[in-house]
């Protein structure tokens, strides 16, 4: 059998440059997906709720209608040259830069939310790695050299992982401190959450969704059902505490990616969250098909 590249433990596997360039394509979709439209953007004329970046600095140039026409082309030109694989060290700030401001002024209007904070955090851990090379040798600094092998692909690609594991793992710890540790023992109480999911979606259109009836039925399950809803809930928990392992190899970032992605499946179906672009980011970096497609495609598939 033939054992995958990358299947030692703990260790930054090597990137293949088709597999690099798939996950830029990808990623890239993904980045201009995210971006707020220019119809969001136009009625952003100030930010009451500033948060991260916007104590510092005024974003609302963003809104002026001429200032966004000229940064979202110059953005779109950016993701093109990040896809062919030049001059990353200088389209990476400027995709990372307008992203962030972007979606923090977007999160400045009272309504924060978390739903873009990946796609920005990978782009600045990619940023980080070919940046920090690249300014050093314009300096005149000693080069930083890699092992014999190496690309910096690796390195983007490894700290792109990083930033996934701690999201959910953060995202885990966070639930636990906050709820003092009973989260597991209180998880029955999230069937309040989904009655008002309910509540709000139709009082905000005065009519039901497609699954609003499948939203009331399972809150009265969890409330009649505790303990199954505490190993459910819990299971998920355990998911985002544990998304560590999917550094362990390649195979591991496999597994956690599906599950990760059965864990937004599951969120979407019973309360109405949607993660799209986490899940499109773990699809991409953690099932990673093409890279998985390759293997099956050798002798003896991807081997035990």
């Amino acid at each position: 059998m033939i054992e995958p590249e990358g299947s030692k433990y703990w260790q930054i596997p090597k990137r293949g440059r088709w597999e690099w360039f798939f996950m830029r394509l990808f990623f890239a979709v993904v980045v201009w997906w995210s971006l707020p439209t220019a119809r969001s953007m136009l009625d952003m004329v100030s930010q009451p709720y500033p948060t991260g970046i916007a104590n510092l600095v005024d974003l609302t140039f963003f809104s002026n209608p001429e200032i966004y026409q000229v940064v979202y082309w110059v953005f779109c030109a950016a993701l093109l040259v990040y896809v062919s694989g030049f001059l990353l060290p200088i389209v990476l700030p400027v995709m990372a830069s307008v992203h962030i401001g972007m979606i923090t002024i977007y999160n400045s209007q009272g309504a924060t939310h978390h739903s873009y904070q990946l796609v920005s955090l990978i782009l600045l851990a990619q940023w980080v790695v070919y940046w920090v090379p690249w300014v050093r040798k314009v300096f005149g600094r000693q080069a930083l050299s890699l092992p014999e092998g190496r690309h910096w692909r690796d390195y983007a690609v490894w700290y792109s992982l990083q930033v996934i594991a701690a999201a959910y793992v953060i995202a885990g710890v966070i639930k636990l401190m906050r709820s003092k540790g009973m989260w597991i023992v209180d998880s029955p109480n999230l069937a309040v959450q989904l009655l008002k999911t309910n509540a709000q979606n139709y009082y905000g259109r005065l009519e039901t969704d497609a699954v609003f009836e499948q939203r009331a039925a399972l809150a009265q399950f969890m409330i009649d059902n505790p303990n199954i809803t505490r190993l459910f809930l819990g299971a998920g928990l355990l998911i985002e505490i544990f998304a560590f392992v999917l550094l362990i190899n390649r195979r591991w970032a496999l597994v956690a990616g599906i599950f990760i992605l059965a864990l937004h499946w599951g969120i979407d179906m019973t309360m109405g969250l949607n993660f799209k672009y986490q899940m499109t980011v773990v699809a991409i970096f953690l099932v990673n098909a093409p890279y998985w497609a390759g293997q099956l495609g050798k002798r003896g598939g991807i081997g035990s």
